[in-house]
């Protein structure tokens, strides 16, 4: 009899464990990404500052599509296939306007293994597009303020910094295995998340 009451409390106990999902720091302050979830960022270059909006067309761990739009001027949508959320090293940060399928590279976000393998403390060839391939590596870990999630009050996020040894290729990307949403990057532009919207 006991142990077929503990064996039933053993069975509740993992059942309640995997209904239990895992939220991400964005989630847990209320916002979580799904189509029509908007992203708005400021991009400095060359002294000049413009907006770049984004619009999720489908977020998973498998592929990323979105919508974007630079300073009304131009823009396009992006479709993110699974290898490329899954392996690769490179980053899509240049935009032409129009259609892109990335089977090769991943764009706003990185991918699962470049996470993984940048935090274990790896040093990384990560492509910055250009033609700008750069030795990066963890520098550390900070939180990172944007927007306003009501009241006046922003939405903070943990965030792991990656750059090379100068510190002049830098890139803030969001510390969540599921959610690698780069925030901010300084490379041969500026770019800032400024604030999300569901």
């Amino acid at each position: 009899m006991e142990k077929s009451i503990y064996g039933i409390a053993l069975l509740c106990l993992f059942f309640f464990a995997t209904s239990c999902k895992v939220q991400s720091p964005l989630e847990k302050q209320g916002v979580k990404f799904i189509e029509g979830s908007d992203l708005f960022y400021e991009v400095t270059a060359q002294g000049m500052k413009y907006n770049f909006d984004i619009n999720i067309n489908g977020f998973t761990n498998t592929y990323v599509s979105f919508d974007w739009n630079l300073a009304d001027s131009k823009n396009g949508t992006v479709f993110v296939h699974e290898e490329a959320m899954l392996e690769s090293f490179a980053l899509k940060n240049y935009f032409q306007g129009g259609y892109k399928a990335l089977k090769d590279r991943t764009s706003v976000w990185v991918s699962k293994k470049l996470f993984k393998e940048i935090k274990s403390g790896k040093t990384l060839s990560i492509d910055l597009d250009n033609n700008e391939v750069v030795e990066m590596k963890m520098k550390g870990t900070e939180t990172y303020s944007f927007g306003d999630q009501g009241g006046g009050v922003p939405f903070n996020v943990p965030v792991i910094v990656v750059g090379n040894d100068d510190d002049s290729r830098t890139i803030w990307i969001m510390d969540d295995p599921n959610n690698r949403l780069i925030v901010m990057m300084d490379i041969a532009f500026r770019i800032d998340l400024l604030n999300v919207k569901q």
